[in-house]
């Protein structure tokens, strides 16, 4: 298997001969199967130690070993890494039932915004 990964632009530009029962434009399989097994991650060079392993295989990438991962306590919870302090980190779920809250970016920061039904 190449390490290059295949270009779909010149199969889009093939055309069946004429007369041929031959679909219009066709993608083989076997070329996205190989591109998805070629992917690669592109790893913080500042996280030390690493949140995670990262496996290569023939068949394609894996995480692995994912470090110090806490549970949520609640549905909702979102986990994130903090890089500045180097470590998982749990951002709860907001509790109140009566309201729709959606995410976003308050003052900087990450935080839940009140809205109006939707």
């Amino acid at each position: 298997m190449s390490a290059e990964l295949h270009k779909f632009a010149e199969d889009l530009k093939q055309r069946p001969p004429k007369g041929s029962n031959a679909p219009p434009v066709g993608i083989r399989a076997k070329d996205l199967d190989e591109n998805f097994a070629k992917v690669r991650l592109i790893e913080s060079d500042k996280a030390t130690p690493k949140p995670y392993e990262v496996v290569y295989t023939k068949e394609g990438t894996r995480i692995e070993n994912i470090r110090a991962v806490p549970d949520g306590e609640h549905d909702g919870d979102i986990l994130f890494w903090k890089d500045s302090e180097r470590k998982w980190k749990v951002f709860p779920a907001v509790r109140d039932k009566d309201k729709l809250h959606v995410l976003g970016i308050l003052d900087g920061r990450l935080g839940w915004i009140k809205t109006e039904d939707c």
